[in-house]
Parts: C-alpha cells; sequence; structure tokens
C-alpha cells in the first residue's frame, strides 16, 4: 500500500475535471448563473499560470481554510484518515477524506456543496486508482466550518493489493 501514490491518484482525477473545477471556482451572480454554462471560460484551456493559480487555491491536500474567512470561495480538501491495522501494510485498506467548503453566497444560490460532493463522489466512487482496488463511500456527512460556509466530508476507502 503506497499512500503517497494514493493521494497523488486522487489529485490526477480531481484536477483533471473541467466540471469540478468550474463548480468550485464560478460564482454565482444569481439563481440563474450556471458555473457550466459553455460561455464561461474553460479551466483546463487556460493558460499554465491562470490555470494552476485556480487549481491550487480551489483542490488542496492539505486542510488548509484560514484564508476563507477573509474571501467567499469553495474548496475541496483531500488527506488521509484511518488506515485500517493489518500484519501485512502491503494490503491495508486506506481511507481518504474530501472536505467540500462553500461559502453561503454559492451555498444558498445553488446548493453548491451537494454539487460538488456529488461530481467527486462520480469521479471517485468504484474506480480503480493507483493500482489498488476499487474506492468505496463510506460516510457523508455535514461538518463544521468557518463562519458563513457550509461544510461537508466524504470518506472514502481504497482497498489495497499487494503490488
Amino acid at each position: 500500500m503506497n499512500l503517497r501514490q494514493h493521494l497523488q491518484a486522487v489529485r490526477s482525477v480531481l484536477v483533471a475535471d473541467e466540471t469540478l473545477l468550474r463548480l468550485l471556482h464560478y460564482k454565482p451572480a444569481d439563481a440563474g448563473d450556471d458555473p457550466l454554462d459553455s460561455g464561461k471560460p474553460d479551466i483546463l484551456a487556460m493558460a499554465p499560470e491562470g490555470r494552476d493559480t485556480i487549481i491550487t487555491d480551489v483542490i488542496r491536500n492539505v486542510r488548509d481554510i484560514d484564508d476563507l474567512t477573509t474571501e467567499e470561495k469553495c474548496r475541496l480538501v483531500y488527506y488521509p484518515r484511518l488506515r485500517k491495522e493489518t500484519s501485512n501494510h502491503l494490503i491495508a485498506d486506506q481511507d481518504i477524506a474530501i472536505d467540500v467548503y462553500c461559502h453561503y453566497s454559492f451555498e444558498e444560490t445553488d446548493g453548491r456543496s451537494a454539487w460538488v460532493a456529488d461530481r467527486a463522489n462520480a469521479l471517485l466512487f468504484g474506480k480503480h486508482l493507483a493500482s489498488v482496488g476499487r474506492t468505496f463511500l463510506r460516510s457523508g456527512n455535514s461538518i463544521a466550518a468557518p463562519s458563513g460556509y457550509a461544510g461537508y466530508r466524504l470518506i472514502y476507502t481504497f482497498g489495497s493489493e499487494n503490488y
């Protein structure tokens, strides 16, 4: 079991999805403002410096949410959680959490945290990542978030294989 590989595989899936990036980046002006509208710039087609700045801001592998108290944004944070006890670390199951934080200006307009959580689940659930078994959703639940934000956590279990 290679935890670093798991985390890199999760990141690769998340940062390569235009729909997820749009949901995290484009703040709605009103209820009719669709973040998936084709009139909005394609984030993955942007110049590398612009694209990378957006990705670094909205998807992180460190539970860094301090700046959310001063800015209105959405952020997805992924990080390792419980690793089940086993006599062989090469076949240990690993949990990875996905935390979604959405400012109320996103949340009240279009229920963005649920939309982001659904998209992340569509990208990860049942998939083979990093040459390991399929990913399974262990749980999902509301979490504490900074003032003015909604928070939701998904916890996935990655089954491992001896490799």
